[in-house]
């Protein structure tokens, strides 16, 4: 005999209804195929991230069984034609061993990191050193810079005009 793991998904509706109907009914598939029930744990009613035959909301049963590999295809088969559960997924325990209780009513989504606190007295910034500034017209045209300028003034016709003179 092997040890599976099904979480069954039930209609909310029918679990707050009917749950021992509803449990009994499951475990009797199982039991029909030979399966020996080690634990079931009742996971409570949920909203469903999204519509399971019409359903928004749900309830989880998990149950560890222990049956032959050989008929778990007949369970399938007889689960998904049954009308307690929604939808089921059986798994194999690797290691042959029924994990502890835990709870899933308590789980807290984790915060979100914070970012890292700005320090008390932050760097000053390096001063930057200014660009000199241009030379003054006057200034340039000292330089020798006059001829250039007053070509830049006039047309450009008149530029080279003065060019070849």
């Amino acid at each position: 005999m092997t040890l599976y793991e099904c979480m069954f998904l039930v209609e909310a509706g029918r679990a707050s209804r009917h749950w021992e109907e509803t449990e009994k009914e499951l475990t009797g598939i199982l039991e029909k195929h030979g399966a020996e029930i080690r634990r079931q744990t009742f996971y409570g009613e949920r909203k469903l991230a999204y519509p399971v035959k019409k359903h928004r909301r749900g309830a989880y049963l998990l149950t560890y069984f222990e049956a032959d590999p050989a008929v778990i295809e007949e369970l399938r088969r007889d689960l998904t034609l049954s009308e307690a559960a929604l939808r089921y997924l059986i798994l194999k325990v690797e290691d042959g061993v029924v994990p502890e209780e835990r709870s899933l009513g308590t789980w807290e989504p984790t915060a979100r990191p914070q970012p890292a606190a700005a320090p008390e007295t932050a760097p000053e910034p390096e001063a930057k050193a200014a660009p000199e500034p241009e030379a003054a017209p006057e200034e340039a045209e000292a330089a020798g810079g006059g001829e250039a300028e007053a070509a830049a003034e006039a047309g450009p016709g008149e530029a080279d005009a003065k060019e070849e003179e």
